[in-house]
Protein backbone atom coordinates (compact mmCIF):
# COMPACT_ATOMS: atom_id res chain seq x y z
CA UNK A 1 0.00 0.00 0.00
CA UNK A 2 1.60 3.05 -0.84
CA UNK A 3 1.28 6.70 1.82
CA UNK A 4 2.02 9.92 0.53
CA UNK A 5 5.32 9.64 1.30
CA UNK A 6 6.35 6.91 -0.53
CA UNK A 7 4.26 8.64 -3.62
CA UNK A 8 5.87 12.19 -2.95
CA UNK A 9 9.43 9.76 -3.14
CA UNK A 10 8.37 7.91 -6.75
CA UNK A 11 7.50 11.63 -8.12
CA UNK A 12 10.98 12.94 -6.84
CA UNK A 13 12.58 10.07 -8.58
CA UNK A 14 10.49 10.12 -12.06
CA UNK A 15 10.87 13.67 -12.08
CA UNK A 16 14.82 13.79 -11.54
CA UNK A 17 14.87 10.64 -14.35
CA UNK A 18 12.75 13.11 -16.80
CA UNK A 19 15.15 15.96 -16.02
CA UNK A 20 18.66 13.72 -16.61
CA UNK A 21 16.81 12.59 -20.30
CA UNK A 22 15.69 15.51 -21.35
CA UNK A 23 16.75 18.75 -19.61
CA UNK A 24 14.50 21.19 -21.15
CA UNK A 25 11.60 19.16 -22.68
CA UNK A 26 7.87 20.20 -22.18
CA UNK A 27 7.39 16.50 -21.03
CA UNK A 28 8.40 17.11 -17.79
CA UNK A 29 5.23 18.19 -16.38
CA UNK A 30 3.82 15.59 -18.37
CA UNK A 31 6.35 12.97 -16.13
CA UNK A 32 5.52 14.56 -12.65
CA UNK A 33 2.01 14.24 -13.70
CA UNK A 34 1.85 10.76 -14.36
CA UNK A 35 4.09 10.04 -11.16
CA UNK A 36 1.59 11.76 -8.87
CA UNK A 37 -1.50 10.05 -10.41
CA UNK A 38 -0.27 6.82 -11.32
CA UNK A 39 -1.62 5.11 -8.23
CA UNK A 40 -5.35 6.41 -8.39
CA UNK A 41 -5.58 6.29 -12.33
CA UNK A 42 -4.62 2.94 -12.54
CA UNK A 43 -7.17 1.38 -10.31
CA UNK A 44 -9.56 3.70 -11.86
CA UNK A 45 -8.88 2.15 -15.27
CA UNK A 46 -8.69 -1.23 -13.81
CA UNK A 47 -12.12 -1.16 -12.11
CA UNK A 48 -13.73 1.09 -15.49
CA UNK A 49 -12.61 -1.99 -17.75
CA UNK A 50 -13.79 -4.42 -15.21
CA UNK A 51 -17.09 -2.81 -14.85
CA UNK A 52 -17.41 -2.82 -18.80
CA UNK A 53 -17.49 -5.93 -19.09
CA UNK A 54 -19.18 -7.80 -16.06
CA UNK A 55 -22.53 -6.99 -17.90
CA UNK A 56 -21.82 -9.20 -20.52
CA UNK A 57 -20.99 -12.21 -18.33
CA UNK A 58 -23.52 -12.01 -15.64
CA UNK A 59 -26.27 -11.52 -18.46
CA UNK A 60 -24.49 -13.65 -20.60
CA UNK A 61 -24.33 -16.48 -18.04
CA UNK A 62 -28.11 -15.97 -17.88
CA UNK A 63 -28.43 -16.76 -20.74
CA UNK A 64 -26.26 -20.03 -20.62
CA UNK A 65 -28.35 -20.77 -17.66
CA UNK A 66 -31.54 -20.43 -19.21
CA UNK A 67 -30.83 -22.91 -22.41
CA UNK A 68 -29.68 -25.57 -19.82
CA UNK A 69 -32.65 -25.50 -17.21
CA UNK A 70 -34.76 -25.75 -20.93
CA UNK A 71 -36.14 -21.98 -20.56
CA UNK A 72 -34.60 -20.70 -23.26
CA UNK A 73 -34.73 -23.64 -25.98
CA UNK A 74 -33.31 -23.43 -29.87
CA UNK A 75 -36.45 -22.40 -31.15
CA UNK A 76 -36.91 -19.35 -28.57
CA UNK A 77 -33.90 -18.17 -28.91
CA UNK A 78 -34.13 -17.91 -32.65
CA UNK A 79 -37.39 -16.10 -32.09
CA UNK A 80 -35.42 -14.11 -29.61
CA UNK A 81 -32.71 -12.49 -32.16
CA UNK A 82 -35.33 -12.08 -34.70
CA UNK A 83 -37.03 -10.03 -32.50
CA UNK A 84 -34.43 -7.99 -31.26
CA UNK A 85 -32.79 -7.87 -34.73
CA UNK A 86 -36.49 -6.39 -36.13
CA UNK A 87 -37.10 -4.22 -33.31
CA UNK A 88 -34.80 -3.65 -30.11
CA UNK A 89 -31.45 -3.15 -32.04
CA UNK A 90 -32.98 -0.80 -35.28
CA UNK A 91 -34.91 1.16 -32.15
CA UNK A 92 -31.36 1.50 -30.54
CA UNK A 93 -29.51 2.59 -33.44
CA UNK A 94 -32.65 4.85 -34.81
CA UNK A 95 -33.28 6.82 -30.97
CA UNK A 96 -29.02 7.27 -30.73
CA UNK A 97 -27.90 8.15 -34.17
CA UNK A 98 -31.19 10.71 -34.55
CA UNK A 99 -29.91 12.86 -31.30
CA UNK A 100 -26.07 12.62 -31.84
CA UNK A 101 -25.95 13.39 -35.92
CA UNK A 102 -25.36 16.70 -37.19
CA UNK A 103 -23.77 17.87 -40.72
CA UNK A 104 -20.60 18.87 -39.05
CA UNK A 105 -20.04 15.33 -37.18
CA UNK A 106 -20.33 13.57 -40.17
CA UNK A 107 -17.45 15.28 -41.84
CA UNK A 108 -15.22 13.84 -39.21
CA UNK A 109 -16.52 10.56 -39.81
CA UNK A 110 -14.44 9.33 -42.87
CA UNK A 111 -11.94 7.48 -40.67
CA UNK A 112 -14.59 4.63 -39.51
CA UNK A 113 -14.97 3.07 -42.83
CA UNK A 114 -11.75 3.36 -43.82
CA UNK A 115 -11.26 1.42 -40.86
CA UNK A 116 -13.53 -1.12 -41.31
CA UNK A 117 -11.98 -1.57 -44.82
CA UNK A 118 -8.80 -2.11 -43.34
CA UNK A 119 -9.70 -4.48 -40.78
CA UNK A 120 -11.28 -6.69 -43.42
CA UNK A 121 -8.94 -6.61 -46.16
CA UNK A 122 -6.27 -7.56 -43.25
CA UNK A 123 -8.00 -10.21 -40.98
CA UNK A 124 -9.12 -12.00 -44.16
CA UNK A 125 -5.69 -11.74 -45.59
CA UNK A 126 -3.82 -13.05 -42.20
CA UNK A 127 -7.20 -16.01 -42.43
CA UNK A 128 -6.03 -16.99 -45.92
CA UNK A 129 -2.24 -17.01 -46.09
CA UNK A 130 -1.50 -17.42 -42.42
CA UNK A 131 -4.69 -19.58 -40.20
CA UNK A 132 -5.26 -21.79 -43.30
CA UNK A 133 -1.95 -23.22 -44.08
CA UNK A 134 -0.80 -22.67 -40.48
CA UNK A 135 -3.64 -25.47 -38.87
CA UNK A 136 -4.43 -26.98 -41.90
CA UNK A 137 -7.75 -26.63 -41.39
CA UNK A 138 -10.68 -28.76 -42.92
CA UNK A 139 -11.06 -27.74 -46.52
CA UNK A 140 -15.18 -27.10 -45.67
CA UNK A 141 -14.17 -25.01 -43.01
CA UNK A 142 -11.77 -22.42 -44.92
CA UNK A 143 -14.36 -19.87 -46.25
CA UNK A 144 -16.29 -19.48 -42.46
CA UNK A 145 -12.45 -19.56 -41.18
CA UNK A 146 -11.14 -16.44 -43.23
CA UNK A 147 -14.63 -14.68 -42.40
CA UNK A 148 -14.43 -15.13 -38.88
CA UNK A 149 -10.61 -13.55 -39.16
CA UNK A 150 -11.88 -10.79 -40.94
CA UNK A 151 -14.94 -9.61 -39.74
CA UNK A 152 -15.39 -8.72 -35.71
CA UNK A 153 -18.57 -7.87 -33.66
CA UNK A 154 -18.99 -4.23 -34.36
CA UNK A 155 -22.22 -3.43 -33.15
CA UNK A 156 -23.20 -5.69 -30.10
CA UNK A 157 -20.17 -6.32 -27.90
CA UNK A 158 -18.80 -2.18 -28.63
CA UNK A 159 -22.41 -0.90 -27.78
CA UNK A 160 -22.15 -2.39 -24.74
CA UNK A 161 -18.83 -1.55 -23.37
CA UNK A 162 -18.71 1.93 -24.39
CA UNK A 163 -21.68 2.49 -23.12
CA UNK A 164 -21.19 1.00 -19.85
CA UNK A 165 -17.31 3.23 -20.31
CA UNK A 166 -19.07 6.48 -20.76
CA UNK A 167 -21.26 5.76 -17.56
CA UNK A 168 -17.90 6.74 -15.15
CA UNK A 169 -17.56 10.08 -14.67
CA UNK A 170 -14.16 10.46 -15.09
CA UNK A 171 -11.24 7.61 -15.67
CA UNK A 172 -8.08 9.48 -15.18
CA UNK A 173 -7.79 11.85 -17.67
CA UNK A 174 -10.59 11.09 -19.04
CA UNK A 175 -13.93 13.16 -18.29
CA UNK A 176 -17.74 11.94 -19.20
CA UNK A 177 -20.11 14.23 -18.43
CA UNK A 178 -21.83 14.53 -21.53
CA UNK A 179 -25.32 12.67 -21.40
CA UNK A 180 -24.88 12.19 -24.80
CA UNK A 181 -21.44 10.55 -24.73
CA UNK A 182 -23.24 6.95 -25.15
CA UNK A 183 -24.93 7.69 -28.07
CA UNK A 184 -21.85 9.32 -29.83
CA UNK A 185 -20.45 6.07 -29.44
CA UNK A 186 -23.71 4.27 -31.11
CA UNK A 187 -22.95 6.95 -33.63
CA UNK A 188 -19.14 6.04 -34.74
CA UNK A 189 -20.22 2.99 -34.30
CA UNK A 190 -22.93 2.76 -36.67
CA UNK A 191 -20.98 4.50 -39.21
CA UNK A 192 -18.13 1.45 -38.86
CA UNK A 193 -21.06 -0.66 -39.03
CA UNK A 194 -22.58 0.27 -42.55
CA UNK A 195 -19.27 -0.26 -44.23
CA UNK A 196 -19.14 -3.76 -42.79
CA UNK A 197 -22.24 -4.76 -43.16
CA UNK A 198 -21.96 -3.72 -47.15
CA UNK A 199 -18.61 -5.37 -47.49
CA UNK A 200 -19.34 -8.80 -45.22
CA UNK A 201 -23.00 -9.31 -47.47
CA UNK A 202 -20.63 -8.90 -50.60
CA UNK A 203 -17.75 -11.07 -49.59
CA UNK A 204 -19.34 -13.47 -47.71
CA UNK A 205 -22.19 -14.86 -50.73
CA UNK A 206 -19.19 -14.67 -53.21
CA UNK A 207 -16.80 -16.31 -51.40
CA UNK A 208 -19.59 -19.31 -50.23
CA UNK A 209 -20.76 -19.78 -53.89
CA UNK A 210 -17.00 -19.53 -55.30
CA UNK A 211 -16.88 -22.54 -52.85
CA UNK A 212 -19.50 -24.49 -53.86
CA UNK A 213 -18.67 -24.53 -57.24
CA UNK A 214 -15.19 -25.36 -56.74
CA UNK A 215 -16.35 -28.59 -54.50
CA UNK A 216 -18.88 -28.82 -57.87
CA UNK A 217 -16.25 -28.95 -60.18
CA UNK A 218 -14.09 -30.93 -58.05
CA UNK A 219 -16.30 -33.70 -57.80
CA UNK A 220 -17.68 -33.55 -61.70
CA UNK A 221 -13.57 -34.12 -62.03
CA UNK A 222 -13.64 -37.09 -60.42
CA UNK A 223 -16.71 -38.63 -61.55
CA UNK A 224 -15.51 -38.15 -65.36
CA UNK A 225 -11.92 -39.98 -63.87
CA UNK A 226 -13.69 -42.96 -61.81
CA UNK A 227 -16.92 -43.11 -64.13
CA UNK A 228 -17.49 -46.30 -65.79
CA UNK A 229 -18.60 -46.01 -69.79
CA UNK A 230 -22.24 -46.70 -68.85
CA UNK A 231 -22.33 -43.77 -66.56
CA UNK A 232 -20.80 -41.79 -69.51
CA UNK A 233 -22.95 -42.97 -72.07
CA UNK A 234 -25.73 -41.51 -70.11
CA UNK A 235 -24.36 -38.70 -68.99
CA UNK A 236 -23.43 -37.96 -72.64
CA UNK A 237 -27.22 -38.58 -74.02
CA UNK A 238 -28.94 -36.82 -70.86
CA UNK A 239 -26.34 -33.65 -72.32
CA UNK A 240 -27.36 -34.46 -76.06
CA UNK A 241 -30.81 -34.22 -75.00
CA UNK A 242 -30.25 -31.18 -72.86
CA UNK A 243 -28.83 -29.12 -75.79
CA UNK A 244 -32.02 -30.00 -77.85
CA UNK A 245 -34.13 -29.41 -75.31
CA UNK A 246 -32.79 -25.29 -74.77
CA UNK A 247 -31.93 -24.85 -78.56
CA UNK A 248 -35.59 -25.50 -78.81
CA UNK A 249 -36.46 -23.10 -75.62
CA UNK A 250 -33.83 -20.47 -75.83
CA UNK A 251 -36.31 -17.57 -75.54
CA UNK A 252 -37.94 -18.68 -72.47
CA UNK A 253 -34.01 -19.92 -70.99
CA UNK A 254 -32.85 -16.36 -71.55
CA UNK A 255 -35.89 -15.02 -69.59
CA UNK A 256 -35.36 -17.57 -66.85
CA UNK A 257 -31.78 -16.28 -66.49
CA UNK A 258 -32.79 -12.84 -66.30
CA UNK A 259 -35.24 -13.68 -63.59
CA UNK A 260 -32.94 -16.08 -61.65
CA UNK A 261 -30.48 -12.48 -62.08
CA UNK A 262 -32.95 -10.54 -60.50
CA UNK A 263 -33.90 -12.36 -58.02
CA UNK A 264 -30.07 -13.18 -56.69
CA UNK A 265 -29.46 -8.94 -57.38
CA UNK A 266 -31.94 -8.34 -54.80
CA UNK A 267 -31.57 -10.90 -51.95
CA UNK A 268 -27.74 -9.38 -52.24
CA UNK A 269 -29.43 -5.96 -51.86
CA UNK A 270 -31.70 -7.12 -49.07
CA UNK A 271 -28.54 -8.14 -47.28
CA UNK A 272 -26.08 -5.59 -47.36
CA UNK A 273 -28.94 -3.14 -46.56
CA UNK A 274 -30.62 -5.36 -43.41
CA UNK A 275 -32.55 -4.22 -41.01
CA UNK A 276 -29.95 -2.48 -38.94
CA UNK A 277 -28.00 -0.68 -41.70
CA UNK A 278 -31.05 0.64 -42.63
CA UNK A 279 -31.86 1.94 -38.99
CA UNK A 280 -28.76 3.69 -39.12
CA UNK A 281 -29.26 5.45 -42.40
CA UNK A 282 -32.69 6.80 -41.56
CA UNK A 283 -31.32 7.59 -37.78
CA UNK A 284 -28.67 9.94 -39.90
CA UNK A 285 -31.31 11.49 -41.89
CA UNK A 286 -33.86 12.12 -38.85
CA UNK A 287 -30.51 13.71 -36.76
CA UNK A 288 -29.79 16.05 -40.04
CA UNK A 289 -33.23 16.91 -40.38
CA UNK A 290 -33.53 19.27 -37.30
CA UNK A 291 -37.28 19.68 -37.11
CA UNK A 292 -38.23 16.74 -37.68
CA UNK A 293 -36.07 15.34 -35.01
CA UNK A 294 -37.21 17.65 -32.67
CA UNK A 295 -40.73 16.77 -33.25
CA UNK A 296 -40.06 12.92 -32.28
CA UNK A 297 -37.87 13.50 -29.43
CA UNK A 298 -38.40 17.00 -27.78
CA UNK A 299 -40.73 16.20 -24.98
CA UNK A 300 -44.24 17.55 -24.85
CA UNK A 301 -44.09 17.54 -29.14
CA UNK A 302 -46.88 16.28 -31.62
CA UNK A 303 -44.71 13.08 -31.93
CA UNK A 304 -43.05 12.67 -28.82
CA UNK A 305 -44.66 9.56 -28.28
CA UNK A 306 -43.21 7.40 -31.01
CA UNK A 307 -39.86 8.51 -29.92
CA UNK A 308 -40.65 7.43 -26.21
CA UNK A 309 -41.74 3.70 -27.59
CA UNK A 310 -38.84 3.18 -29.40
CA UNK A 311 -36.54 4.44 -26.52
CA UNK A 312 -38.44 1.56 -24.63
CA UNK A 313 -37.91 -1.03 -27.52
CA UNK A 314 -34.59 0.00 -27.40
CA UNK A 315 -33.65 -0.18 -23.85
CA UNK A 316 -34.39 -4.39 -24.43
CA UNK A 317 -31.68 -4.58 -27.22
CA UNK A 318 -28.35 -5.21 -25.12
CA UNK A 319 -30.40 -7.69 -22.50
CA UNK A 320 -31.59 -9.71 -25.15
CA UNK A 321 -28.22 -9.71 -27.27
CA UNK A 322 -26.53 -10.85 -24.42
CA UNK A 323 -29.26 -13.91 -23.83
CA UNK A 324 -28.89 -14.84 -27.06
CA UNK A 325 -24.64 -15.29 -27.18
CA UNK A 326 -25.31 -17.00 -23.80
CA UNK A 327 -27.63 -19.33 -25.26
CA UNK A 328 -25.89 -20.09 -28.54
CA UNK A 329 -22.37 -20.78 -26.62
CA UNK A 330 -24.44 -23.14 -23.93
CA UNK A 331 -23.52 -26.56 -25.57
CA UNK A 332 -19.62 -26.03 -25.36
CA UNK A 333 -17.55 -26.81 -28.55
CA UNK A 334 -17.99 -28.86 -31.19
CA UNK A 335 -14.60 -29.91 -33.34
CA UNK A 336 -16.12 -32.17 -36.61
CA UNK A 337 -15.17 -29.00 -38.73
CA UNK A 338 -13.77 -26.88 -36.09
CA UNK A 339 -10.38 -28.11 -34.79
CA UNK A 340 -8.66 -26.60 -31.91
CA UNK A 341 -5.39 -25.23 -33.46
CA UNK A 342 -8.39 -23.25 -36.14
CA UNK A 343 -9.67 -22.12 -33.18
CA UNK A 344 -7.03 -20.65 -31.41
CA UNK A 345 -5.91 -19.45 -34.29
CA UNK A 346 -8.79 -17.45 -34.98
CA UNK A 347 -8.62 -16.18 -31.25
CA UNK A 348 -4.99 -14.81 -31.50
CA UNK A 349 -5.77 -13.14 -35.02
CA UNK A 350 -9.10 -11.43 -33.46
CA UNK A 351 -7.58 -10.30 -29.76
CA UNK A 352 -3.98 -9.90 -30.67
CA UNK A 353 -2.90 -9.23 -33.85
CA UNK A 354 -5.96 -7.00 -35.07
CA UNK A 355 -5.46 -5.14 -31.84
CA UNK A 356 -1.82 -4.46 -31.96
CA UNK A 357 -2.93 -3.07 -35.67
CA UNK A 358 -5.85 -0.58 -34.47
CA UNK A 359 -3.36 0.99 -32.23
CA UNK A 360 -0.47 1.64 -34.72
CA UNK A 361 -3.10 3.33 -36.90
CA UNK A 362 -4.26 5.47 -33.99
CA UNK A 363 -0.66 7.04 -33.52
CA UNK A 364 -0.31 7.38 -37.58
CA UNK A 365 -3.72 8.88 -37.47
CA UNK A 366 -2.75 11.14 -34.43
CA UNK A 367 0.40 12.06 -35.57
CA UNK A 368 -0.51 13.11 -39.06
CA UNK A 369 -3.31 15.54 -37.31
CA UNK A 370 -5.97 14.39 -39.45
CA UNK A 371 -8.57 13.21 -37.47
CA UNK A 372 -10.67 14.59 -34.35
CA UNK A 373 -9.54 15.02 -30.72
CA UNK A 374 -12.84 13.46 -29.01
CA UNK A 375 -11.71 10.89 -26.63
CA UNK A 376 -14.98 9.11 -27.19
CA UNK A 377 -14.31 8.80 -31.18
CA UNK A 378 -10.91 7.24 -30.31
CA UNK A 379 -12.04 4.94 -27.50
CA UNK A 380 -14.66 3.67 -30.12
CA UNK A 381 -12.01 3.55 -32.91
CA UNK A 382 -9.96 1.51 -30.94
CA UNK A 383 -12.78 -1.00 -29.38
CA UNK A 384 -13.75 -1.88 -32.60
CA UNK A 385 -10.02 -4.00 -33.11
CA UNK A 386 -10.58 -6.11 -30.33
CA UNK A 387 -13.92 -7.81 -30.74
CA UNK A 388 -14.49 -11.31 -31.34
CA UNK A 389 -16.06 -13.42 -34.57
CA UNK A 390 -19.21 -11.43 -36.07
CA UNK A 391 -22.47 -13.21 -35.08
CA UNK A 392 -23.34 -12.85 -38.69
CA UNK A 393 -21.06 -15.52 -39.48
CA UNK A 394 -22.64 -18.01 -38.09
CA UNK A 395 -26.29 -16.54 -39.75
CA UNK A 396 -24.56 -16.89 -43.34
CA UNK A 397 -23.09 -20.35 -42.62
CA UNK A 398 -26.52 -21.04 -41.90
CA UNK A 399 -27.78 -19.48 -45.58
CA UNK A 400 -24.78 -20.73 -47.64
CA UNK A 401 -23.01 -23.45 -46.35
CA UNK A 402 -24.72 -27.03 -47.12
CA UNK A 403 -23.18 -28.85 -43.90
CA UNK A 404 -24.99 -28.11 -40.72
CA UNK A 405 -22.09 -29.28 -38.72
CA UNK A 406 -20.02 -25.38 -40.36
CA UNK A 407 -22.65 -23.61 -37.57
CA UNK A 408 -21.70 -25.76 -35.07
CA UNK A 409 -18.19 -24.86 -36.33
CA UNK A 410 -18.26 -21.21 -36.22
CA UNK A 411 -20.16 -21.55 -32.35
CA UNK A 412 -16.87 -23.21 -31.66
CA UNK A 413 -15.00 -20.27 -32.32
CA UNK A 414 -17.20 -17.64 -30.95
CA UNK A 415 -16.79 -20.40 -27.44
CA UNK A 416 -13.16 -20.10 -27.53
CA UNK A 417 -13.04 -16.22 -28.45
CA UNK A 418 -15.87 -15.49 -25.54
CA UNK A 419 -13.92 -17.94 -22.72
CA UNK A 420 -11.15 -15.47 -22.63
CA UNK A 421 -12.53 -12.19 -23.03
CA UNK A 422 -13.04 -11.51 -19.19
CA UNK A 423 -9.01 -11.22 -19.27
CA UNK A 424 -8.23 -10.10 -22.57
CA UNK A 425 -10.68 -7.38 -22.94
CA UNK A 426 -10.25 -5.96 -19.33
CA UNK A 427 -6.62 -6.05 -20.44
CA UNK A 428 -7.23 -3.95 -23.72
CA UNK A 429 -9.77 -2.09 -22.58
CA UNK A 430 -7.06 -1.07 -19.62
CA UNK A 431 -5.12 -0.08 -22.39
CA UNK A 432 -6.61 1.93 -24.70
CA UNK A 433 -8.16 4.31 -21.82
CA UNK A 434 -4.46 4.32 -20.92
CA UNK A 435 -3.38 5.69 -23.90
CA UNK A 436 -6.42 8.05 -25.30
Amino acid sequence: MLDATNVNIIHQKSTKKCQKAHPAAPEIDACRAFARAMPSVGAQIFFASARAVLPLFIIGGMGVMARKKGWLNASTASALAKLNGKFFLPCLLWTSLSRTVTAGTLRELWIMPVLAMMHVVIGSAIGYYVVLRACGTRRGFRTVTVLSCGFGNSLALPVVISRAITKNPTIGDLVFVDPDDGDKCALYLSVYVIMLSVSMWSLGPYLFHRRAALEDSAGEGVNRVNGDAENAGMRDAAHSSDVERESSTAGDATLANNDDTKRALLSGARNVFNTNVNACLLGILTGICTPVRDIIFQPGRAFSYVGYSADSLADAAIPSILLIIGCSLANGPDYKMADRKTAIAVLITRFIIIPFITIGLYYGLKDAGVAPTNHVFWLSFLLLGATPTANNVMLQAQMFHSDENAIAGVGTLLLYQYAVVPVVLVGWISWFLAIV
